[in-house]
């Protein structure tokens, strides 16, 4: 029964296995109202919560990654990433916009002056280190598309292997990322 009232909360009436559970839902609420019915029943018993996003319910979002994308994740964080190709920005003072408490660092910025220009990195992960072309890890994170922030809860487009340790750029961490440069010129352009 929990799958035709999920049905129902997300379709209404327009959900696949409807005739098999409209009755009992009519003994709970009003017709014409299953869906908030199967919803507040689906909350009363723990299933759901009261903030639960049906949106991204709807459109089949995967909570949770699949074992084999873990697993991957975890295979692809212990990766070693060739350092000697790119430019080391450790020496400078770098730092991110995120809160303190934010695990998954996904870019972060260096200012500096050089002759009479003020200079500006911006440095954003380079998740290609770790994530292969049309592999587990590529097609998961196609599905989403980007990292989803919901009230209290995080769904991250790269497993927390990944977007939380092997790439986040995390204070005292070499990291590998790709980095824009951007040259403010006295006046003011850029």
């Amino acid at each position: 029964m929990t799958v035709q009232l999920k049905e129902v909360a997300l379709f209404g009436a327009e959900a696949p296995r409807f005739g098999e559970i409209k009755d009992a839902l009519h003994k709970l609420g009003p017709t014409g109202h299953e869906a908030v019915t199967a919803f507040e029943s689906l909350v009363a018993v723990g299933i759901w919560s009261k903030d639960e996003n049906l949106e991204i319910l709807r459109e089949g979002v995967p909570l949770e990654p699949e074992p084999e994308v873990l697993r991957a994740a975890a295979d692809a964080a212990r990766r070693v990433w060739d350092r000697t190709l790119r430019v080391d920005w450790t020496d400078r003072d770098t730092f991110s916009i995120d809160p303190a408490s934010t695990r998954d660092v996904d870019d972060a910025v260096t200012c500096w002056t050089e002759e009479d220009r003020l200079r500006v990195a911006v440095h954003i992960t380079d998740v290609t280190e770790f994530v292969e072309l049309d592999k587990e890890l590529d097609l998961d994170a196609r599905m989403r598309g980007l990292s989803i922030y919901l009230p209290g809860k995080v769904i991250p487009m790269l497993p927390a292997a990944i977007s939380q340790g092997a790439a986040s750029l995390m204070p005292g961490e070499v990291r590998p990322a790709m980095s824009l440069i951007f040259e403010a010129r006295p006046d003011g352009t850029m």
